[in-house]
This record gives C-alpha cells, structure tokens and sequence, in this order.
C-alpha cells in the first residue's frame, strides 16, 4: 500500500510523478491523507499511477488533501473503488488537459460527517471512467461534481444525494463537449434533500430512467437545464418526484430535456413541479419532448413562466395535476390531453389550443 500523510501530525506532503513513461505502482490501495491534511498528489505530462483502490481524506481528520491528474496521457488507474472524502472534508481531485482517472464504484462523501468534497473534470479529453457505480454524497452533505470544458464522466447508475442524510450535494455540467454518461439510472435526491443538478451551457446528461426525488424522504430536489445546446436525456421514463415532496424541474433559455415519458408526482403524498421558464424571471423556455405527460397520484403542477413561445405536444393526462400560464410567451398545447384539473391563466398570457382535446376534460 502507499501513503502520503499517513497519521495525524502528518501534513503538506507531497508526491509528483511527471513525464512520460513515469510511474508509481502500488500492488495494493493508495491512500493521499490516511489520517492528515494538505497532502498532494500530482500525476502529469502523461506520467501514470497505478493501485488497487484509492483514497483521498481517509479519517475525520484528513481534510484539505488533493490529487491532482493532468495533461494528455496523464492517468490515475485504480483496479478497485476511489473514495474522495471517505470521513474527510474539503478533500478534492481535479482532472484537467486530457489527463484521465479509472476506477470501479466511486464515492464523493462518503460517511455523514464527509462534506464538501469535491471533483473537478475539465478540459477536451479529461476523463473520468468509473466502470460501476458513482455517488454523489452517499451519507454526506454539501459533495460537489463539476464537469466543464469538454470534460466527461461515465458510469453506470448515478446518484447526487444517496441516502437520507446526503443533502446539498451538487452535480454541474457546464460548456460544450461537457458530458456526463449514465448507462443506467440516474438519481437526484434518491433518499437525500436540496441536491441538485445544472446542466447548462451546451453540456449533456444521458442516462435510463431519470428520478427527481425517489423516496419519501427525498423534498426539494431539483433540475435546471438551461442555455443553448443544453441537454438532458432520458432513454426511458423521467419521473419529478417518484415520492417525497415539492422536487422540481426547469428548462430555461433554450435547454432540452427529452424523456419517453414524463411523470410528475408519482406516488400518493408526493409533490413535483415542471417550470417552462424559471419562476418569477420571465426568461426563455425550454424543450420538453416527451410522447406523454402524466399527473400522478400526487400533487403535480406545470409552470409556464416563459417570456417565448413554446409548444408542448405530448399528451397530458392525469388527475392531480394543474397547469398555470404566468409567463407573456405564448403557450401551444398540441397533444391529445385528458387532464381533468384545468388552467390557470394569468391575464396578458396566451393560450393556443391545436386541437378540440387541448384544454383536457376540466376546463
């Protein structure tokens, strides 16, 4: 195994391994801050890495350490897991310039008291390839993921806020190019509170099914796709809010989110909510393509706050779900609804029906 800083008095050391053909192999883990703090590692100019699992801020002492992997070529193999912040705090990894990181499951905060612990993958060609899982905050609070400039991720299923106590954890892919892969489902808020995602600048998301809030202990989750080129896909259904309460999705300025189907507020005693537009700024809508729309048995809302004319065409059908027109943009419904609960429309708003079924049965 390797060490830098490996007990508590042990600080502000570092490793670099520069160059091309340079390498640090390690037969077992490789831990950077076992038990102290302001600890570097630093892999660049296409020099490798290599260890079974990794380590970044092991104990509840080890913060503020760091790994470090640049340039074309530049690459941090781990045969098994990597945990950044595993009971630290403020621990980070930075890949950049086409450096490159592999592992299998991956962890950003781990236990309750691992916050604000961060990764950073940024640059055309800087990748970070977790062959299994990668999560968000599992139990900690205030975990970021930010992916910009061309950078990507892939995984297989993604959680931003695992359990109940992972709250304020924050995904943000920003910038063309900016992609973040997900060949399974994808969580935000699974039982955590007030994670977040931003996807915006022309970046992409991708993943299965898509979930907004997935249990009852799950509120205030939220989505905001916004700008240009900005992209959230969803190969089967999006649910906002599967359970838990007022879990919420916005597409702004531009921003697509496309799913097969869309359900707000699955489950009985949930609340979701999809703003066209961000509330209260009177700015661009979004793209939502989707085949159906569907309230469930919770407590769903539609907002249209968008300053644009926007058109949605799926189908909208459900009991427990409302429409609100706030915006000065025209709104154009175009599929077969049957929602039952009507529109609320505030005056100098548009409404455009395309067809005899727009309004739905309660209007």
């Amino acid at each position: 195994s390797g060490y830098i800083g490996s007990d508590s008095a042990s600080s502000n050391n570092s490793v670099l391994v520069t160059g091309t053909g340079s390498a640090w192999t390690n037969t077992s883990s490789l831990s950077v801050g076992e038990f102290g703090s302001g600890n570097s590692l630093v892999i660049s100019n296409g020099a490798s890495v290599k260890n079974s699992s990794g380590s970044i801020g092991v104990s509840t002492n080890s913060s503020n350490n760091s790994v470090l992997v640049t340039g074309t070529g530049s690459a941090w193999t781990n045969t098994g897991s990597l945990d950044v912040g595993s009971r630290g705090s403020s621990n980070s990894l930075v890949i950049s310039n086409g450096g490159s990181v592999v592992n299998q499951n991956a962890w950003i905060g781990y236990f309750t008291n691992s916050s604000n612990n961060s990764v950073l993958v940024t640059g055309t060609g800087s990748a970070w390839t977790n062959t299994a899982r990668l999560f968000v905050g599992y139990l900690g609070n205030g975990n970021s993921l930010v992916i910009s400039n061309g950078g990507s991720v892939t995984n297989t299923i993604g959680y931003i806020g695992t359990q109940t106590s992972s709250s304020n954890n924050s995904v943000l892919v920003t910038g063309t190019g900016s992609t973040w892969s997900n060949s399974a489902n994808l969580y935000v808020g699974n039982q955590g509170s007030s994670n977040t995602l931003v996807i915006s600048n022309g970046a992409s998301v991708k993943n299965s099914t898509g979930y907004i809030g997935n249990t009852t202990t799950s509120s205030n989750n939220s989505v905001l796709v916004t700008g240009t080129s900005s992209s959230w896909s969803n190969a089967s259904t999006l649910y906002v809010g599967y359970q838990g309460s007022s879990n919420s999705l916005t597409v702004a300025d531009g921003g697509t989110v496309s799913a097969a189907n869309i359900t707000i507020a699955s489950q009985a005693g949930s609340s979701g909510t999809l703003n066209i537009g961000e509330f209260g700024a009177n700015g661009a809508g979004g793209t939502v393509n989707a085949n159906t729309i569907t309230f469930g048995s919770g407590s769903g809302v539609i907002n249209f706050n968008q300053s644009n004319a926007v058109t949605i065409s799926a189908n909208i059908s459900g009991t427990n779900g409302s429409l609100n027109i706030n915006g000065t943009g025209a709104v154009s419904l175009s599929g077969s609804n049957s929602f039952s609960t009507g529109i609320t429309q505030q005056s100098n708003t548009i409404l455009v029906l395309d067809n005899a079924s727009a309004l739905g049965t309660g209007t």
